[in-house]
């Protein structure tokens, strides 16, 4: 979705300097250029609506099944769009209603659930990367002459700021979870895992360096989730296959332990021991 408005954002200052050197060279008429402004405007409302119809479709649907929003909109999402379309639009949902929750003081935390926070080693970097970015943004809008450039940058800068506080908002309101029949595992919009409870052996503190410094991955029979390079937990589990996940990277890779990082060690700890 943000791609597609960046897109969108482009084309529609493009295709009206377009439209200007046609209409003054007499080759467009103004009611013909009114009119392409007007198709732009409608195929973006239209897209907008239905984007709305199919959350309200995947909101119905978790509800009713039981299933967390996060699957129940890429499973509506993939019905209308390819695999990498549906997942980018999932995201880019989760972000705002990221947003929404952070704003409202709210987390994607059940009663039931124990939060394990993990955003600690990265909101502070984060935020200052945003404040940098949103100064640079500000900048490049008062160095650039007035004219459709300018706004296309300022128009840009402005997503890239949404996206990156979406994207803190995420790590703070969608934060590991633990309830007696499941651990679930989270890295902001981007990854969500679920672990069975019974799975689970043994969990113990890990100060070693993880395998891998990727946000979500398996290698050597391990599922491995880092924050910041770091993970600080491992969990022994039975063999698990099929994992359930919204990775499909992940998803077919056989396991029997676990390393994670928490804000919340000792809670961790404590709750699956």
């Amino acid at each position: 979705m943000k791609k597609l408005r960046k897109i969108l954002g482009t084309v529609l200052p493009l295709v009206i300097v377009v439209e200007l050197v046609l209409l003054f060279s007499g080759v467009l008429d103004l009611v013909s250029a009114v009119w392409v402004v007007i198709l732009v405007e409608v195929s973006l409302l239209i897209f907008v609506i239905f984007e709305f119809w199919v959350i309200a479709k995947a909101v119905s649907a978790a509800r009713r099944s039981g299933t967390e929003l996060s699957f129940a909109l890429e499973n509506v999402m993939s019905e209308f769009f390819p695999n990498l379309v549906a997942r980018a639009l999932r995201h880019d949902i989760l972000l705002l209603r990221a947003i929404g929750m952070l704003l409202t003081g709210r987390r994607d935390v059940k009663q039931h659930e124990v939060a394990l926070p993990y955003s600690g080693p990265l909101v502070p970097m984060l935020a200052v990367i945003t404040v940098v970015d949103g100064v640079v943004a500000f900048g490049l809008h008062m160095l650039i002459p007035a004219g459709w450039v300018r706004t296309l940058v300022l128009i840009v800068g402005l997503l890239g700021l949404i996206w990156l506080f979406g994207f803190i908002a995420a790590l703070i309101v969608y934060p590991h979870t633990l309830s007696d029949d499941r651990l679930r595992l989270r890295f902001g919009a981007f990854q969500d895992i679920i672990v069975p409870r019974e799975m689970i052996i043994a969990a113990e503190r890990f100060t070693g360096k993880p395998a891998s410094t990727r946000a979500a991955t398996c290698l050597d029979g391990a599922l491995i989730m880092v924050v910041a390079n770091q993970a600080n937990m491992r969990l022994k589990t039975h063999a698990m296959e099929n994992i359930v996940t919204l990775n499909p990277k992940l998803a077919d890779h056989k396991i029997d332990q676990i390393f994670f990082y928490t804000d919340s060690r000792n809670t961790a700890r404590k709750a699956l021991t």
